[in-house]
């Protein structure tokens, strides 16, 4: 079981990591495309809304990137939870329950 945890953790901190620069790359590439546009005033470059409709391809990207992070996170704090419950569950070792003492037979 712990080859499949390994690469499980591996392929969520992959993802992780995929997501992070996806969401990184899509708000760089933004930024230059709102600074390649010259003739926009440069009140414009502050407003981050008008940016999100100028770059509307950029900012899906970005939005895909975070969204990844997020799942990838939501994934590991579930089964983060989950082991922490089979552990105090079906762990022998009850001494890390409160209140538990353990009684050698």
């Amino acid at each position: 079981m712990g080859k499949w945890k390994d690469a499980f953790d591996l392929l969520l901190r992959i993802g992780f990591k995929v997501g992070f620069i996806t969401a990184v790359i899509g708000l760089v590439m933004m930024y230059y495309q709102m600074l390649a546009d010259a003739f926009m005033p440069f009140l414009r470059y502050i407003r981050l809304l008008e940016a999100f409709e100028a770059n509307p391809g950029w900012v899906k990207i970005s939005l895909l990137g975070v969204l990844v992070m997020v799942a990838v996170l939501f994934t590991m704090v579930v089964r983060g939870w989950v082991e922490e419950m089979a552990d105090i569950l079906f762990d022998d070792d009850d001494t890390r329950a409160v209140g538990v003492q353990r009684l050698d037979p």
